[in-house]
């Protein structure tokens, strides 16, 4: 189980499905998702359930690096394996265009960076 979700969780998809159908054949009633109330039997949606938010994270990562064009590619692949996945899911609205989002964590990032170099310009002036 945990093999299944630590490949679901780096993008494996087919591996996690595989390793989680190997569970069943051992324990055939075994809940493949731990974490909801509801017994889950079905490997292939729990995979993808996994994965999708593993891809959100990635993108996050790339788009706040400046790799914004990457980033984009990987929201959408998020998209592919959860068309509900909200893109930005530490924000109240569930978002869902992955151009919108990568630009504006890059801008978040860049705003970061200018006010640290502000700082460490304000900081050396003073010495």
């Amino acid at each position: 189980m945990e093999e299944g979700e630590k490949l679901a969780r780096f993008g494996k998809v087919i591996e996690a499905i595989a390793t989680y159908k190997e569970a069943q054949k051992l324990a055939p009633e075994i809940d493949l998702d731990l974490e909801t109330e509801a017994v889950d039997k079905e490997p292939k949606t729990i995979a993808l359930e996994l994965a999708a938010p593993a891809k959100v994270e990635q993108g996050e990562k790339l788009a706040i690096s400046g790799k914004v064009i990457e980033a984009i590619a990987v929201y959408q692949q998020a998209q592919k394996l959860d068309p509900e996945i909200d893109l930005a899911p530490e924000t109240e609205a569930v978002d869902k265009e992955p151009k919108t989002i990568a630009l504006e964590l890059y801008q978040f990032a860049l705003t970061l960076l200018q006010m640290k170099l502000a700082n460490t310009r304000r900081m050396t002036s003073d010495v």
